[in-house]
C-alpha cells in the first residue's frame, strides 16, 4: 500500500504541480506526518520534490526535473509512449511529445489514428470526468426520444463497432451503456462522485434480450463485412454460403444488421428476426403497389 500512496503521490504532483501536505493527507486519507515521511522516501528514490513554506507554498517537483527512462523496461516505455499518441489522436492534442522530453525518451513515429472528428472535444471531456470522478449532465437521445439527466461516468468503451459511455444514471438508478454519437451535450455537473463497482456483463449483449445473437447464412460476396464485424467463427457450407453467428448490442441494431444485406443474407435464429424482415419485405411491397 505504501508503495501505492507513494507513486500516487508523484502522479497527482505531476497533474496538479503543487499541493500541501494537508491536500495530499486528505487525498490519500493518511496524518501528515505521513505524508512529510513519504516526501522524504520519495526524494529519497531520486525523485527531488521542494517545499516552500507561507503562503501559496507546497509540495512541487523541481521544475525541469526529467524522470529518469531507466526506471522502465523498453516495452513498458514503449507502452507508455503508444497509449498516450493513441489519446492525441483521438483528442488532436500532443501530449505524447511533451511525456517523450519528460522521460528523456525518443518521439515514436504516429502509429495509430482513431477519428472521432467532431466527437473529439466531447470524448475528452468525458475522459477527464472519468478520471476527475466529477458527474455529466447529459443531453442524450435514443430511440424513446431525447432527455437530459445526470450520470456518473465510469469507463469508455469500443464495443460492437462504436464508442459507449458506461455510467451510472441518476435518473434510472443504475449503470447504462450511452452511445458516444447520441450524446448531444456534456458538461460539468458541479459536483464529485465516489466511484461504484460496475455490474459485471455491462459489455455483453443486451441482458433485457438474451441471447441477443444472430446466425445466418450469408453471400460469398460479403465475406468481408464478416471480417469487418470480427466474426469468431465463419464456417463454408457446401454451397459456398458462409455461416455465422454474432453478438449484438441490441435487438435494433441485430435487425439493422440484417436488413443491410439484402438478398445477400438468408437468416437462421432467431425466427423472430426472420419474421420481422419478412413484415418489412411484405410491408415495401404493399407501399410500392399502392403508386
Amino acid at each position: 500500500m505504501k508503495l501505492d500512496r507513494l507513486l500516487g503521490i508523484v502522479t497527482y504532483l505531476l497533474r496538479h504541480e503543487q499541493a500541501t501536505a494537508g491536500e495530499l493527507a486528505e487525498r490519500f486519507e493518511v496524518s501528515r506526518r505521513t505524508v512529510l515521511r513519504d516526501v522524504d522516501a520519495i526524494c529519497c528514490a531520486g525523485i527531488p520534490l521542494v517545499t516552500a513554506q507561507g503562503s501559496g507554498g507546497g509540495i512541487r517537483i523541481q521544475p525541469g526535473y526529467r524522470i529518469d527512462a531507466s526506471l522502465l523496461t523498453e516495452p513498458e516505455l514503449r507502452a507508455v509512449l503508444a497509449g498516450v499518441q493513441a489519446m492525441d489522436s483521438v483528442t488532436g492534442r500532443a501530449h505524447g511529445r511533451d511525456v517523450s522530453e519528460k522521460l528523456a525518451a525518443p518521439v515514436q513515429e504516429d502509429w495509430i489514428c482513431i477519428d472521432l472528428s467532431a466527437g473529439a472535444a466531447l470524448f475528452e471531456r468525458i475522459r477527464d470526468a472519468i478520471l476527475g470522478c466529477r458527474a455529466l449532465r447529459i443531453d442524450y437521445c435514443s430511440a424513446h426520444g431525447s432527455s437530459t439527466r445526470v450520470v456518473e461516468p465510469h469507463q469508455l468503451a469500443f464495443k460492437w463497432g462504436g464508442w459507449y459511455l458506461i455510467a451510472y444514471c441518476r435518473l434510472r438508478g443504475e449503470f447504462r451503456l450511452f452511445r458516444l454519437g447520441r450524446i448531444r451535450e456534456a458538461q460539468d455537473a458541479g459536483e464529485e462522485f465516489a466511484r461504484k463497482k460496475i455490474p459485471e456483463g455491462m459489455l455483453l449483449p443486451n441482458p433485457e434480450e438474451p441471447p441477443c445473437k444472430l446466425t445466418a447464412l450469408y453471400a460469398p460476396q460479403v465475406r468481408h463485412r464478416l471480417l469487418d464485424a470480427f466474426a469468431q467463427e465463419v464456417e463454408e457450407m457446401p454451397d459456398g454460403r458462409l455461416r455465422a453467428t454474432l453478438c449484438f448490442a441490441s435487438g435494433s441494431q441485430r435487425l439493422s444488421w440484417a436488413l443491410e444485406f439484402g438478398a445477400n443474407i438468408a437468416v437462421m435464429e432467431p425466427e423472430s428476426v426472420r419474421e420481422e424482415i419478412l413484415r418489412q419485405a411484405r410491408e415495401i411491397l404493399t407501399r410500392e403497389n399502392e403508386k
